[in-house]
């Protein structure tokens, strides 16, 4: 619990001083960038390692992942609106993917293990090819929707420059106050188990928690933003103080329900893989993605209401 604490406090300076570096002019959004980048890399290089007997082919998802960052660059510093880098996003995926699935049928090992039995041999082809899918999207895909986050100012100029700092505050406030109310909440209620057979510690006096953190964080979040250009453009587009304070409430409950979601998906693949934790590079919690999860998911979701927000 000790261990725990202390590591908890660590992470949580290194966010502040993360994010007071991101406000240094423009050349802070991309030192917020590289730090996102470096914990993806430890993110995605664990969750791989776990996964080591799903047959992904690591060079090839690194090399998805670097050509996905590239051309959101390009498209970002050339102006182009987001709705067609996402377009351009997908299609990429969808390469990979191609290239993955045509690499699994190439595979004569597959063959010779299924003998050429043809039912044996499409549900490897699926597996492997789901298993490659994963792979693309989890969880290197989606802590790159925090460098978008990250950026979102850029694409609405009508919210102002607290935007992407505003976003990447509810992405990490909900997720992280939501893991510790439902951890404090849990541990001092107890209660029935929520999903035994995924994560045995899980309760349902936890859940709830965890949404009422995530409601306080949206909160406080709100509360910090009271009287700057960002709250002036809520009140021009809400027009009511309830009325936004509703949305805030219920952004909440949803992000803290995607962040409980989130550490639910990485306790699958852990489960599966039949490992607790992602690594021990972080004492008390485990690996990077121990303490990714949610965020992952959350950011990926945040960054779906803030665009629906704001545009």
């Amino acid at each position: 619990m000790k261990t725990r604490v202390i590591t908890s406090a660590f992470i949580t300076l290194g966010l502040i001083i993360a994010l007071l570096l991101r406000e240094i002019d423009i050349v802070g959004l991309y030192i917020f960038d590289a730090l996102i980048v470096l914990v993806g890399v430890f993110a995605v290089n664990e969750v791989l390692k776990v996964r080591s007997k799903a047959g992904v082919n690591r060079i090839v998802v690194y090399a998805y992942l670097i050509c996905a960052l590239i051309t959101f660059y390009l498209m970002h510093l050339n102006k182009i609106a987001l709705i067609y880098n996402f377009f351009i996003q997908v299609s990429l995926l969808c390469v990979f993917i191609l290239y993955a699935f045509f690499s699994i049928i190439a595979d004569r090992t597959l063959v010779k293990q299924t003998r050429i039995n043809d039912t044996k041999y499409s549900g490897e082809v699926g597996t492997r090819l789901l298993d490659n899918i994963i792979a693309f999207v989890y969880p290197g895909m989606l802590l790159l929707t925090l460098i978008v986050v990250n950026h979102i100012g850029d694409y609405v100029s009508s919210a102002g420059i607290n935007a992407g700092l505003f976003a990447l505050l509810m992405v990490f406030a909900v997720a992280c106050t939501s893991d510790v109310f439902a951890y404090l909440v849990g541990i001092n209620f107890g209660g029935p188990k929520l999903c035994p057979k995924i994560s045995p510690k899980k309760t349902y006096s936890g859940a709830i928690g965890g949404l009422l953190g995530g409601v306080v964080a949206s909160l406080v979040v709100l509360a910090f933003f009271i009287n700057t250009q960002f709250s002036d453009f809520l009140y021009s587009k809400f027009n009511e103080l309830y009325i936004i304070y509703g949305v805030f409430v219920i952004l909440g409950l949803l992000g803290s329900v995607i962040s409980q979601l989130g550490d639910i998906l990485a306790s699958i693949v852990k489960r599966r893989a039949g490992v607790k934790d992602y690594g021990n590079i972080l004492p008390g919690h485990g690996g990077v993605m121990d303490r990714m999860d949610a965020i992952s998911t959350n950011s990926v979701f945040m960054l779906i209401m803030m665009l629906i927000i704001l545009i």
